[in-house]
């Protein structure tokens, strides 16, 4: 059975060369093309009940809603449809959008652009390829993967700490999203069976010295935010899947497949609203 592919596009000559394109690139396959987003919802709900859609190629500006507002729609309706966003330069404003990024089309579309980001989208989700995304611009030298396993690397090299809790707190940092946390917060969430304990409690102090302190080293110190009963991670300094995702960011919206931070069960939360929002449900 070939592929089936929405293309979404309210301005109809932006569309006609759209469908152009996926033709060229897609000979065999379905190609529905549509003006509104509610046509490509009530396709979508069709296709699902009938068989699959496999592609959906959406403007990022449409009249009444955007692309990545249908993109969420069609997620919940196809959890494995994979998006690629449709844009123009003016678009690029939002640090969600970038010309390097995969899942995404600059107009006007042509065919090998087509081919060339459809294969780089393919090779992201299959960990074929790690390709830079949106958020990727710029110097930050932390990457972290939350996407199954915590995994924090430093220009590429896999981070060392000190104590396995300091490596849970940045964790939790990065989950909490840049709002700011107590110690007593952070004894909660590290040591959810041993509440209260006093013992813990001075435990908290010296796991947060020693996530500093490797911060420090690797001249990320700037990363968190400290002072008194408070710590932060801030989002903008470090390239992250969860924030990606919660940004629009094609890459992170196909990547995820309902595993957050496995290891951890003050992350099921987080797990449970990202499933919901990538339509995906038990």
């Amino acid at each position: 059975m070939g592929n089936n592919i929405l293309a979404v596009d309210d301005e109809e000559l932006a569309r006609e060369s759209l469908v152009t394109a996926l033709k060229e690139v897609f000979p065999e396959d379905e190609i529905f093309a549509f003006g509104k987003a509610s046509e490509a919802v009530d396709k979508t709900k069709e296709l699902v009940e009938t068989g699959k859609l496999d592609y959906a190629f959406l403007d990022i500006r449409l009249r009444g809603t955007t692309g990545i507002e249908l993109a969420k729609s069609i997620k919940d309706l196809s959890p494995r449809t994979k998006i690629i966003f449709v844009t123009a330069y003016n678009d690029y404003a939002s640090e969600a959008f970038a010309v390097s990024a995969s899942g995404y089309l600059l107009k006007p579309v042509t065919a090998k652009a087509v081919m060339q980001t459809v294969e780089k989208l393919e090779a992201v989700i299959n960990g074929t390829h790690p390709v830079e995304s949106a958020s990727d611009a710029g110097d930050k030298q932390l990457k972290v993967t939350t996407f199954g396993k915590f995994h924090p690397t430093i220009n590429g090299r896999e981070m060392v700490f000190e104590r396995s809790k300091s490596r849970e707190l940045l964790a939790l940092l990065i989950d909490q999203k840049g709002v700011g946390i107590a110690n007593a917060e952070i004894e909660a969430y590290l040591w959810e069976d041993a509440i209260g304990d006093k013992r813990k409690s001075g435990y908290v102090q010296k796991v947060i010295a020693s996530l500093m302190k490797t911060l420090r080293q690797a001249g990320l110190e700037d990363i968190v935010e400290k002072r008194y009963n408070y710590l932060a991670i801030n989002p903008n300094k470090v390239d992250c899947d969860l924030y990606k995702f919660l940004a629009g960011d094609a890459v992170a919206i196909n990547s995820y497949y309902g595993v957050y931070m496995e290891e951890y069960s003050w992350a099921e939360m987080t797990t449970g609203m990202l499933s919901s929002k990538a339509g995906l449900y038990d």
